[in-house]
C-alpha cells in the first residue's frame, strides 16, 4: 500500500486477527496512516487507532493543497474481542455513534470528508443518514460494487467489491469555497488487459517466495492475483 502512495487505510477486523501488537509490529514505519473511529478500548469510548486523519492531495498551478479528512468504521460486532495495547481488550462501537462524535471537528479542520466503511450498503446509508456533514462513503464489503452513482442526502455512497479486485476512482470537483461542486466516480476491474508493472510485480515476487514454504510453491493462487492486480 505504501509503494502504491497510500495515505490513510482503515483497520478492519481481519487486520486485528493475531491481536493489536502483532498489526502494530508489522506496520511499523509504513508511509501511511492506521485509521479506525469505532474499534475503542473495551469498557470505554476511547479508539485504539487514530480516530481521523487529515491528508492532503496536491493541485496543480499552484493552488494549495485540498484536506481531506478520512475517518474508518467497521460493522457493529457486539462480540468482537482482541487484546489491545498495554493489556486491554479492543471492541467495536457503534459506527454512527463514533462518527458522529468525530464528523464535525473533521468538517472544521477539511476540504472534503470521506469515510471509509466496511458495512453493508443499507447500513452506509443509514449512516449517512443518521450523520450529516460526510461527502463520500466508500465502502468494501461482501463483495458487492457500485454499477450506479448512489446518493444520500449530501453524501455520495461508492462500494468497489472487496479482495483487490477492483479499484475505484473518484474525481471531485470544488467550487470557489472548496466544496465539492460535483464528482464522476469510476470502477475498473483489474484484468489482464492491465499490463504488470514491472518494479511492483518483481517486488510481489520477491515478497512471496520469502514467505512461501522451504522447496515449496508460493500460496495457492497468490502469484495469479498479483499478477492480475498488478
Amino acid at each position: 500500500m505504501g509503494r502504491l502512495g497510500y495515505a490513510a487505510v482503515g483497520v478492519a477486523e481481519r487486520d486485528l486477527a493475531l491481536g493489536y501488537e502483532e498489526l502494530d509490529k508489522r506496520a511499523h514505519g509504513v508511509p501511511f496512516q492506521l485509521v479506525s473511529t469505532n474499534f475503542v478500548r473495551r469498557g470505554t469510548r476511547e479508539p485504539v487507532f487514530k480516530p481521523y486523519v487529515i491528508a492532503e492531495a496536491r493541485r496543480g498551478g499552484g493552488k494549495p493543497p485540498v484536506r481531506v479528512g478520512v475517518m474508518s468504521v467497521v460493522r457493529y460486532n457486539p462480540v468482537f474481542l482482541k487484546t489491545g495495547p498495554s493489556g486491554s481488550n479492543i471492541s467495536i462501537a457503534q459506527p454512527a455513534e463514533m462518527v458522529r462524535r468525530y464528523v464535525d471537528e473533521v468538517r472544521k479542520n477539511s476540504d472534503v470528508v470521506v469515510l471509509l466503511a466496511e458495512v453493508s450498503n443499507y447500513d452506509a446509508h443509514q449512516l449517512a443518514r443518521e450523520v450529516p456533514g460526510i461527502d463520500f462513503v466508500f465502502g468494501a464489503y461482501a463483495g458487492g460494487f457500485s454499477t450506479q452513482e448512489e446518493v444520500e442526502g449530501t453524501t455520495r455512497i461508492v462500494f468497489t467489491g472487496n479482495q483487490g479486485k477492483r479499484i475505484g476512482e473518484t474525481r471531485a470537483f470544488l467550487d470557489p469555497e472548496r466544496r465539492i461542486a460535483s464528482q464522476e466516480s469510476f470502477i475498473y476491474f483489474l484484468t489482464g488487459r492491465y499490463p504488470d508493472d514491472a518494479e511492483m510485480l518483481a517486488w510481489v515476487e520477491g515478497a512471496l517466495a520469502k514467505i512461501k514454504p522451504a522447496g515449496g510453491a508460493a500460496p495457492r493462487g497468490a502469484l495469479a492475483h498479483a499478477r492480475r492486480n498488478g
